[in-house]
């Protein structure tokens, strides 16, 4: 089954192939090959632009990691988040496209809910046992100096979504 979700991997038949690494994760009792397995269909569902089923997919190992390995699968998650929205920052701009204003009637409720989502995987990290919460917050800062010195799209969101879980703990 395997070789069959990389040859749709290799025709861009993205949702197949993921589909196929996922419920192949699910048949395997080989806690090693599960995690794989399910990190090739997050990465797949990756290419396709499907972020909530990456995130699903990420979250499907969070029981077979240890410490560090599950904060950094959250820290994944909450990229996701932060990259959709500023895709989506991005592909709604207005300026660029000589508009004067966002027409996209729900853009707000939509960027408000990736950082709904932002916030949540956070929560999570910070309620994980053995965390070093400075090295944790570093790490998410410079990924949201990151998103600066590349054009800037969702840096926003990127520091509301550490201010917003840091400053309630």
């Amino acid at each position: 089954m395997c070789s069959l979700a990389e040859n749709y991997f290799k025709q861009h038949k993205f949702p197949e192939a993921a589909t196929l690494y996922e419920a192949e994760a699910e048949r395997t009792r080989d806690i090693a090959e599960k995690v794989l397995l399910y990190n090739k269909a997050a990465s797949t569902y990756h290419e396709y632009g499907s972020p909530e089923d990456e995130v699903r997919c990420l979250l499907a190992t969070i029981d077979y990691l240890q410490d560090e390995a599950n904060v950094q699968c959250l820290v994944s998650c909450w990229k996701v988040y932060i990259r959709v929205s500023a895709l989506y920052q991005y592909e709604t701009s207005f300026e660029w496209k000589g508009e004067k204003e966002n027409l996209d009637p729900q853009y707000g409720e939509i960027i408000e809910g990736y950082l709904s989502k932002s916030v949540e995987i956070l929560e999570r990290i910070l309620r994980s046992e053995k965390l070093d919460r400075n090295s944790i917050r570093e790490e998410l800062a410079l990924e949201c100096v990151k998103m600066q010195n590349e054009g800037g799209w969702g840096v926003d969101q990127c520091w509301a979504s550490i201010k917003l879980t840091w400053r309630e703990k």
